[in-house]
């Protein structure tokens, strides 16, 4: 019994920072991203009665130990199947694993999509993404793709908290630029990171507070192609964010100089008209989101700045639901 899937990275839009539930994984605030075509990871999941435990490869490595976020999704995975199987998953990413370009979103997608696959499920996409989540809450909205929405949620057992598209790519061809500033392992991980900022940062109330009102501007602004105010948006959430990472005790820092000298020439080309504006997820890689005429010359300026090491550019994706 097995399937491949290859499922695409997303980034967020509108920031998801904290948990209100560790073993369930629910997130504290909503967030609406958009999934991109270029980052992916691929990834075949074999159930074999045979094992004595999971497994996992990812790029030829060994991530089999430990295992828990993966396992939870195969374990709820089985219980849909009726089976008790263990799996040997072997993935690939095309970008680097776990240095602030969502790898856990394609990579937990891409094993919840190939696993119920291999088990000849046949879930729907919410489902999917409730599974999901348990082991990534970004990865609920790597089920989809286009513009997407995850929700916080009411119900204690998370059953309503999931993610759905709500645009198409072809709604509002938008393309990404990255500028890759560091390839190593982020040092502190987005979910001990999260943990601490809540407990620590002073700015954390008021991140939670005011997600719902960031979330209706920005999911206004993208059923409206209003790019001024997905901009202004966008980059509000992100430098809010960081300012909460940032105020944890001890202080948790992901941006490099690189990553600020992206951030300045980015707003210095939006001071000269350019339409252009920037994100940054936990980790040190700048997004920038563009209209796609303005695509190449973007590309050009960032990879010249020093630190930069790679340039990747994306589309949004239009493969999935």
């Amino acid at each position: 019994m097995k399937a491949s899937f290859k499922a695409k990275a997303n980034i967020a839009l509108i920031k998801y920072w904290g948990k209100t539930n560790r073993e369930l994984n629910l997130p504290a605030v909503g967030s609406i991203s958009i999934t991109l075509d270029s980052l992916w990871s691929d990834t075949e999941v074999v159930f074999d009665e045979s094992l004595e435990r999971d497994f996992l490869y990812i790029n030829g490595e060994d991530f089999s130990n430990p295992i828990d976020r993966i396992k939870s999704c195969l374990d709820l995975i089985r219980k849909e199947a009726k089976v008790d199987f263990f799996a040997k998953i072997i993935s690939k990413n095309n970008f680097p694993t776990a240095s602030g370009l969502a790898s856990s979103a394609s990579g937990l997608a891409a094993i919840v999509l190939a696993a119920s696959k291999a088990l000849n499920l046949e879930l729907s996409p919410r489902k999917l993404s409730i599974i999901a989540r348990h082991g990534s809450g970004s990865a609920a909205r790597s089920i989809y793709s286009g513009f997407v929405e995850m929700f916080v949620g009411k119900n204690s057992d998370g059953s309503d908290s999931f993610a759905k598209q709500i645009a198409p790519a072809s709604h509002w061809p938008l393309e990404v630029v990255i500028a890759v500033t560091d390839t190593k392992k982020k040092e502190i991980g987005s979910r001990a990171a999260m943990e601490l900022s809540a407990l620590t940062s002073p700015f954390y109330n008021e991140w939670i507070k005011s997600s719902v009102s960031d979330l209706a501007i920005a999911r206004d602004a993208i059923m409206n192609k209003d790019f001024e105010s997905l901009s202004s948006i966008t980059q509000s959430n992100c430098i809010k964010m960081h300012s909460v990472i940032m105020t944890s005790n001890p202080p948790v820092l992901y941006w490099n100089q690189a990553t600020l000298a992206c951030i300045k020439m980015i707003m210095d080309l939006q001071k000269s008209g350019v339409p252009v504006f920037f994100t940054v997820d936990a980790g040190p890689q700048v997004k920038a989101i563009c209209k796609p005429e303005s695509t190449v010359m973007i590309s050009d300026l960032l990879k010249k700045i020093p630190g930069v090491k790679k340039m990747i550019i994306s589309t949004i994706d239009n493969s999935l639901v």
